[in-house]
């Protein structure tokens, strides 16, 4: 038999050549890197990739990150390494564009006087030390975006933030946000009535004042011959009653060659009834529809219908009675998408007659639908002139027609658009080129109430020293101003979803402590029971002991006492063994996976890759039959 090595050499021998292996690869392929987690959250994702790949400008990544503060915050510092190793990969995929650098801002540094210069914000993990942990992007052309802090609690928009802010800085000037509608969103300031005296001013909408604040804000009269839509980035849709055959292809060419949009329809709009004169108000259209436009994204909306949801109605003051409205509808953050960046963080929206935004069959070929916004699954129709005549709600539900399900309210359309006006343009209404089919993807997101918008369902003005204060009721206003920043960024942008969290907790741990402080919980009650128990028998006794039962009472008391104080040390010597029992089988727990994790993993990659060398020896050790019976014969 012919055995040079041993198996137990063999096993040292490899063990030595996987840490020369890892020692090589650490030092010379440190960064290269294989994503294994579920939802890929080492990894950028696509539209990111596409982004940071057509970069206009160099962008340096500066993370200010109080490394040497962040011994005792181990949360903080998973964090930190997950946010670094996002940093390098947006670096990694720029071909040279972002430059990541960091930064320890300890106190009474030059550092921390940068951190303190870019605006970032401290947080106390001490009376004298600040921690800092935010993000600064700087352009080659000296613009500035900024990341105040970087905390694990939105973790899973990490990477919608970090993309955005590249993207600001990566393009042009100042985004431009366009608004078309026939309600006076701008207010009257320039009305020559309002001027001279005749008419009350009116301010603009918040939405407007909002928007500005971020955007060049347009208003586009949909009255006009030809509307134009050219330059820009994104445009707001408000109630588009009557459009003209003209406003309306100018949007369907708008959408077609790329555009994006918010389209809020109404099918019976309360601020557009609240501007019209009660004389005129009969003869007045309150119902937006675009049905050929509709049509062409492969939605549809009944105008002579709304939503109402008896689970979401609103208390609203009809004189001085108060009512559930079921149509004004509460949405909370159980009924908006959670994987939409628009809408993953609202906790709180007002829709007031809102009509049901509905996908015509499978929709659209080349098109994807993502409900935004939906009611229960206990909501249904009224009809719009029900409620125009009979205002009592009770009264109106008695014609309520349920859906048996859901009902979309808001709906996010995208992809690459067809025209709803495929023979051209419509009579009348002149063109240059008409587009038939859309070469670049476009977005549109739909809404079947425009009254979201209004002030009246959002914000409240106040007057202090003089000045207007703008209280946000809701989260209205901030659902407009998301898809306004989403929408008018880079078109990767819309479609980049939340991602996960990379804290993991141990689900074994979680109800290994349920367990215990279940009972520790039903000890705690019989502890208390037992307590209130002995203080009533103790009352009871006093009551019926008389002068005369003065030492029977104070004997019984003072047995009364000693069988509780007995009774209550026990139970806590219970208690306390259950939570050393539960440390206990935590630990025990931690300290098994731990060797699994640095010891058990390894070992069993090397025992299944010895298994066919610990076979080929056993067989190479056994002496040939063959050859033996030769000899012997």
């Amino acid at each position: 038999m012919k055995n040079n090595f041993g198996l137990l050499p063999t096993l040292a021998a490899a063990l030595a050549l996987l840490f020369a292996l890892n020692f090589i690869t650490s030092t010379t392929l440190g960064g290269l890197s294989l994503d294994l987690t579920e939802e890929s959250l080492y990894t950028l994702s696509d539209g990111s990739k596409s982004i940071v790949g057509r970069l206009g400008n160099d962008i340096t990544l500066k993370l200010f990150y109080s490394k040497t503060l962040a011994t005792d915050t181990p949360q903080m510092r998973q964090y930190a390494e997950r946010v670094l190793e996002l940093l390098r990969q947006y670096e990694g995929e720029s071909a040279g564009a972002i430059t990541v650098e960091t930064f320890d801002p300890r106190p009474d540094t030059e550092e921390e006087e940068w951190a303190v210069a870019y605006g970032l914000q401290a947080a106390q993990l001490s009376e004298q030390d600040d921690f800092y942990f935010g993000l600064v992007a700087v352009s080659d052309i000296g613009r500035e975006e900024a990341l105040p802090f970087l905390t694990p609690a939105r973790e899973q928009y990490l990477e919608y933030d970090l993309t955005r802010m590249i993207s600001a800085l990566g393009g042009g000037a100042q985004k431009v946000v366009g608004i078309m509608t026939t309600l006076s969103v701008a207010g009257n300031e320039n009305d020559p009535m309002v001027q001279m005296g005749a008419a009350p001013p009116m301010p603009s909408w918040a939405v407007v004042e909002e928007l500005s604040r971020q955007f060049e804000v347009r208003t586009i009269d949909p009255a006009t011959p030809s509307p134009s839509l050219e330059g820009l980035d994104f445009l707001l849709v408000i109630h588009p009653v009557n459009f003209t055959p003209a406003a309306r292809y100018a949007l369907d060419q708008y959408i077609v060659g790329g555009g994006r949009a918010l389209v809020a329809l109404d099918p019976l709009s309360v601020a557009q009834r609240s501007s019209t004169p009660a004389q005129q108000q009969g003869e007045e259209e309150f119902a937006s529809d675009l049905p050929e436009l509709l049509k062409g994204w492969g939605l549809f909306m009944d105008r002579g219908k709304v939503v109402a949801d008896p689970a979401l109605a609103t208390t609203v003051f009809a004189g001085e009675m108060k009512m559930k409205h079921p149509t004004f509808i509460s949405l909370t953050g159980t009924e908006v998408n959670p994987d939409e960046v628009v809408t993953a963080e609202l906790s709180s929206l007002l829709f007031v007659h809102s009509g049901r935004i509905e996908k015509t069959g499978d929709g659209v070929e080349g098109l994807h639908y993502t409900p935004l916004i939906q009611t229960t699954d206990q909501a249904g129709s009224l009809e719009v002139f029900i409620l125009q005549m009979v205002p009592d709600p009770a009264t109106a539900m008695r014609q309520f027609d349920p859906y048996g399900k859901k009902a979309d309210l808001a709906t996010l359309v995208s992809g690459t658009f067809t025209s709803a006006f495929p023979d051209g343009p419509p009579e009348g209404v002149e063109s240059g080129t008409h587009m038939v089919k859309g070469e670049t993807p476009s977005a549109v997101v739909v809404t079947g109430d425009a009254d979201w918008l209004w002030d009246q369902f959002s914000v409240e003005r106040r007057s202090l020293l003089g000045q207007t204060l703008l209280m946000v009721m809701n989260d209205n206003l901030a659902l407009a101003g998301n898809l306004a920043e989403v929408m008018s960024g880079e078109p990767e942008l819309v479609n980049l979803r939340t991602r996960g969290n990379s804290n993991r907790p141990f689900t074994l741990v979680a109800e290994m402590e349920r367990e215990a402080e279940k009972q520790w919980r039903g000890a705690e009650e019989a502890l208390l029971a037992k307590q209130d128990e002995a203080n009533r028998r103790l009352t009871a006794l006093q009551a019926s002991s008389g002068e005369d039962q003065k030492a029977v009472l104070a004997s019984s008391q003072l047995e009364e006492i000693r069988k509780f104080r007995t009774e209550l040390a026990q139970t806590k010597k219970k208690l306390r063994e259950v939570r050393r029992n539960l440390r206990q089988d935590v630990e025990r727990l931690g300290g098994w996976l731990k060797f699994i994790n640095i010891i058990g993993m390894p070992l069993l990659v090397l025992g299944v890759g010895f298994i066919p060398l610990a076979w080929r020896q056993r067989k190479t050790s056994r002496p040939d039959v063959t050859q033996r019976r030769g000899k012997n014969g």
